[in-house]
């Protein structure tokens, strides 16, 4: 029976790469004495075993044990593209060729795109679709008012936040207009597609009040996101059937939070310059938005260096001086 060939990425690929991209795979057997490392992303595992393919990829000692540079495949469990680039940029200058990694991680479109197919006739769909396409923070989506949609200037304000917490040992909702910073208080374009979608999600509570009469809590019914009985979701509830949804449909496993990473990770992707991110998510400082996502933006240096190349010509060496 053949075997299947190791799908690998260059190290130097995902280490130079612009998200989103989907990897070119070098596709071959595992030769004999290849080494092949593999670490999760828990408990700093996956920091040690990468730096020990590195080590061991350019023949560098571990622990003042000499080594022989040979090919090494890191198995990163558990891993995505993004967060191997961070890492590897903190741990080397230039990514060694003899690399190769086999990781879990892919384009950051098309996850979303299996993301809202698998879950287009799920409760928590449009509240799903929101929050990736506008990075929202769990709290400002499910704080969203009616009285924010406005349909008619086609706008979306975040300006009340739901949270939750304990309180003398129980579980409370914490509704509050205002949001986490003066920033975060932000009007957004309200897109056709979603200005659509709302629509008819009014238009069926208003539905769902009639028909429940008085069993419907008239005490949320001015929020966007609500049950079928007008409970509005709590946030212990959105992420654990988030969880769910990732589990049921074979999706990798991410956090609620992690739509809005991928928010910013599409926008640097596109071009889309920091401050104006900054802005979208509703950043604080613009420094806040670089310290998060510049191990992201490479591909503005690699046009810095560029354009420095052509204004800056480097004379040729002489040969035979020192």
């Amino acid at each position: 029976m053949p075997y299947e060939p190791l799908k690998l990425t260059p190290a130097a690929q995902i280490f130079y790469s612009t998200y989103p991209k989907s990897p070119s795979p070098v596709e071959g057997i595992l030769p004999a004495g290849l080494t092949v490392l593999s670490g999760d992303s828990k408990i700093g595992k996956s920091w040690l075993v990468l730096w020990l393919a590195l080590q061991i990829s350019q023949g560098l000692p571990v622990w003042g044990i000499p080594t022989e540079k040979q090919d090494v495949v890191y198995l990163a469990l558990e891993d995505n593209d993004q967060r191997l680039q961070k890492r590897m940029h903190r741990l080397v200058d230039v990514p060694p060729r003899n690399l190769y990694i086999s990781y879990s991680g892919g384009c950051i479109r098309e996850e979303l795109k299996q993301l809202f197919e698998a879950t287009k006739d799920n409760p928590f769909s449009l509240l799903i679709q929101m929050t990736a396409f506008y990075g929202l923070r769990r709290s400002e989506v499910l704080g969203l008012k009616w009285d924010a949609v406005d349909f008619e200037r086609e706008t979306l304000t975040i300006k009340h936040t739901v949270t939750e917490a304990k309180v003398r040992g129980k579980r409370e909702l914490i509704k509050a207009d205002s949001t986490k910073t003066k920033s975060s208080l932000r009007s957004l374009p309200l897109v056709a597609g979603f200005k659509e979608k709302l629509m008819e999600r009014k238009r069926q509570q208003q539905e769902n009040m009639r028909i429940c009469g008085d069993c419907y809590n008239q005490e949320h019914r001015n929020y966007v996101f609500v049950d079928l009985m007008g409970n509005l979701y709590t946030p212990q509830t959105v992420s654990s059937n988030f969880a769910a949804i990732l589990k049921k449909n074979g999706l990798r496993k991410i956090r609620f939070h992690d739509l809005r990473h991928s928010c910013a990770s599409l926008l640097l992707a596109n071009d889309v310059p920091m401050k104006q991110i900054q802005e979208w998510l509703g950043h604080s400082d613009i420094s806040t938005t670089a310290n998060i996502y510049s191990h992201l933006d490479y591909k503005s240096k690699i046009v810095s260096a560029n354009v420095m190349g052509s204004a800056l010509a480097l004379p040729a060496e002489t040969k035979g001086l020192e």
